[in-house]
């Protein structure tokens, strides 16, 4: 099973995952509680984590690394 990384946005491990349903389509998202940062998909639970994942994985690219 997936797991998610933590937020790339905040380092927060305080994370949702959940489904909901509307009356034409099936959502699933990954939400980080502290700052909101949303990922949502129409796909599988998986597929979802994997998009969350991806997202993390290019913002560490982006972001620039600080001297210690």
């Amino acid at each position: 099973m997936l797991t998610p990384v933590p937020c790339p946005n905040c380092g927060s491990d305080d994370l949702s995952i959940d489904c909901y349903d509307t009356m034409r389509y099936s959502y699933t998202y990954v939400q980080c509680n502290s700052c909101l940062r949303l990922v949502k998909t129409m796909d599988s639970r998986e597929d979802t984590i994997r998009r969350w994942n991806d997202l993390a994985a290019r913002y560490r690219k982006r972001r620039p690394k600080t001297p210690q």
